[in-house]
């Protein structure tokens, strides 16, 4: 994983990766944005932080993170796979910010329709840990990509992922 810069094959990568962006032409600003998905996993968290530590002592920038927050309910399900509550993602949330810009990663849904109005869940509803990731897809939410675009869903998912990160 590109994140284990401190060992091995990745160091030697990233620092070929750093060199190459030092070779660039002084008008071009390079950088690094990692879209992350887990960082509800401790052992993903702490390679990232590790990562963001060493990209700004090495290249004098910040590196992006882009962080899907805890409001979409791909991140609430995983976290609540992992046991790690909404506070504690927040925590690692800041803690990633001290050394790296925290950017936005967004994945869409909407509801996927079910005949009976009772089995249906809202969009921003808290998953219990009988779901499954299957029920994700399959029942109650259904991704948005281009073949499904849906305006009104993916506006509406924004403002609640925005409001997270201004509320956290």
């Amino acid at each position: 994983m590109i994140a284990r810069a401190n060992t091995g094959r990745a160091q030697g990568a990233m620092e070929r990766l750093f060199a190459a962006a030092v070779a660039l032409p002084a008008d071009v600003r390079f950088n690094l944005c990692i879209h992350t998905e887990q960082i509800a996993d401790r052992s993903v968290f702490e390679r990232l932080d590790a990562f963001g530590k060493w990209w700004l002592e090495t290249s004098g920038v910040s590196a992006v993170l882009a962080i899907i927050p805890f409001s979409n309910p791909q991140t609430a399900l995983f976290s609540e796979r992992m046991q790690c509550a909404e506070s504690v993602f927040v925590e690692r949330v800041h803690t990633l910010a001290r050394h790296s810009e925290i950017g936005y990663h967004g994945h869409f849904f909407r509801e996927t329709a079910v005949d009976d109005p009772a089995e249906r869940r809202p969009l921003d509803a808290t998953l219990s840990a009988d779901d499954t990731w299957r029920s994700l897809w399959a029942g109650r939410l259904t991704p948005i990509g281009v073949v499904n675009h849906d305006e009104r869903a993916v506006g509406e998912q924004i403002d609640r992922d925005i409001g997270w990160f201004k509320n956290h």
